[in-house]
């Protein structure tokens, strides 16, 4: 394995020289970046890989990771970052978390009845891998804290990724382990921030989602600077950028861009997601995220040319195969339905006015608190990752949808989902019966 950073990047000394990155003892093993291709658009990506959290005599981690930025530095932190947040939420002993249904233990637990995703039905059928949740599921709880500091107890599975659920045991294995609302900053603050506006881009989507609703798309004249410039890279290759602000209870922006292409052997439909206070940051963000994106799902399509979702999409089952079915031409135009919507410029979304990061958190916290549910946060950091000047979290925010990776698993009974499906007219638990393009 090479050497995992270029020496002229600019950062603090003991991130180069501490063990943070080393093929053999580093917390991140490498960091690449990622060659220019033609028909990519033309921005700086890296890749990195952690090192294996399974040689410590526990779970096995997401290794792969990577990220993309006009700024050359900022898609190497993006990787970096993303390494160290995965490597922490892997940390952990199982054992450590008491076995136990939330009717029985001495300490307040979120109500189960939050984490109500599937139909009576569902549980019935004996090929779907999980049960219901109720308060006398035994599952094993880790201890959370709101904003304010009150202590309450939430389901580990919840927490850490991977979780493998020890049904040997009678653990319940009570929804799919997903790494929603995991952060990684400078700064506790921002830690807790950037976990949960990306529960809030999660929940945003679903909903959109799940309900097939329309856009306000953003005309792409007077957008930011940096955005602009990442839309004419990305045009460059010949594919359209499409952009789009989901309507939501609470007024957080969360934009959605979109980029198809016609020519070549190439996605034909790509999307990605952010959700800032700042609408200028969330549009900037889900451009990045998009080529990073489309540069994933250019190398699956190479590798699995003949993908065939399956009857009733039977094999969409993963992370990967949700992109592969976009990546069909033939199937592009069954996401025409977000763009049904009216038209906005940038300068019609509400801008934040300045503030420090704890007062933006604060102010995003009371928001989604004024939807009736209770954010949660989580301190992940292990002292080898703090000695680094890392803060790693995980939020929560029970009863908003994390997203899941599987047709099948798709949520269908949440109850902010059934709160929109109402509003639209729709029957309680109808639902997109088209696999989502998330990545």
């Amino acid at each position: 394995m090479n050497v995992a950073f270029d020496s002229n990047l600019k950062f603090p000394e003991k991130w180069l020289k501490g063990g943070l990155i080393d093929p053999m003892t580093g917390i991140i093993s490498g960091v690449w970046e990622q060659p220019r291709f033609a028909g990519y658009a033309d921005l700086f990506q890296f890749a990195a890989m952690t090192c294996d959290t399974g040689a410590f005599g526990g779970p096995d981690n997401f290794r792969h990771v990577g990220g993309a930025s006009l700024d050359r530095r900022s898609a190497w932190i993006k990787a970096v970052g993303e390494g160290v947040e995965r490597y922490c939420s892997a940390i952990y002993d199982p054992k450590d978390f008491v076995l136990a249904s939330s009717n029985s233990v001495p300490f307040e637990t979120v109500d189960p009845a939050l984490f109500a995703m599937y139909p009576t039905q569902a549980f019935e059928d004996s090929h779907f891998p999980f049960d219901a949740f109720d308060e006398n599921s035994l599952v094993r709880w880790c201890e959370a804290q709101t904003f304010e500091g009150k202590r309450l107890h939430v389901p580990a599975a919840a927490v850490f990724v991977p979780w493998y659920y020890d049904m040997a045991c009678g653990e319940a294995p009570i929804f799919q382990p997903i790494s929603t609302g995991l952060a990684c900053h400078s700064s506790q603050a921002r830690s807790w921030l950037g976990g949960l506006m990306e529960v809030v881009e999660r929940d945003a989507f679903t909903i959109l989602w799940q309900t097939q609703s329309a856009l306000q798309e953003i005309n792409l004249v007077g957008l930011p600077e940096d955005s602009t410039e990442i839309i004419r890279r990305i045009e460059a290759t010949g594919a359209r950028v499409r952009l789009g602000m989901v309507q939501t209870d609470h007024g957080i922006p969360v934009c959605i861009a979109t980029q198809q292409i016609e020519s070549g052997d190439m996605p034909a439909l790509s999307l990605a997601a952010s959700a800032s206070p700042d609408p200028a940051e969330a549009v900037r963000k889900a451009l990045e995220e998009l080529v990073h994106t489309f540069r994933w799902m250019a190398r699956l399509m190479q590798a699995n040319p003949e993908f065939d979702p399956g009857d009733d999409n039977k094999n969409v089952i993963d992370q990967e195969s949700h992109l592969l079915y976009w990546c069909g031409k033939d199937r592009r135009h069954q996401a025409d339905f977000l763009w049904q919507g009216h038209q906005i410029t940038f300068d019609d979304i509400p801008k934040p006015e300045p503030a420090t990061s704890e007062e933006t958190l604060a102010n995003a916290v009371k928001r989604v608190e004024e939807t009736g549910y209770q954010p949660l946060f989580v301190d992940l950091t292990t002292p080898d990752v703090a000695e680094f000047g890392f803060h790693v979290s995980r939020t929560l925010v029970p009863g908003y949808n994390p997203l899941f990776m599987g047709h099948d698993f798709r949520t269908r009974t949440n109850p902010r989902l059934l709160e929109r499906q109402h509003f639209l007219g729709q029957t309680d638990g109808a639902s997109n019966m088209l696999p989502h393009p998330f990545p």
